[in-house]
C-alpha cells in the first residue's frame, strides 16, 4: 500500500508519473488529509534540524528550499544585498 503522504511527496518534487495522474484529477476534487500536511512538515523540519547540526545529507539552505523559502547565500566578502534574489 502505498501512503497518501510518500504520493504528495512524489507530486511535490515533481516526479512526473505522479504530477501527470494529479493532472487528470480536477481541482475541486483535489484534496489531501491534514495528517498528510502535518507529516510532510514534520519531516522539513527534522531536515532542518539535521541541516543546522550538519547531520544532514543537504545544506542548511536546501532544506529551507523544501518550503519553497529562497535563502540568499553569504559570501563572506560582502554583506548580502536584498536586491540579489532579483
Amino acid at each position: 500500500m502505498i501512503a497518501f503522504t510518500d504520493v504528495l511527496t512524489e507530486i511535490l518534487l515533481g516526479e512526473p508519473l505522479f504530477v501527470a495522474r494529479a493532472a487528470t484529477i480536477p481541482p475541486h476534487e483535489q484534496a489531501v488529509p491534514v495528517i498528510v500536511i502535518e507529516e510532510i512538515m514534520r519531516g522539513r523540519l527534522q531536515v532542518i534540524r539535521q541541516a543546522e547540526a550538519d547531520q544532514a545529507r543537504i545544506s542548511l539552505s536546501d532544506a529551507y528550499n523544501l518550503f519553497g523559502i529562497h535563502i540568499l547565500s553569504h559570501d563572506s566578502g560582502r554583506e548580502p544585498d536584498f536586491f540579489d534574489a532579483y
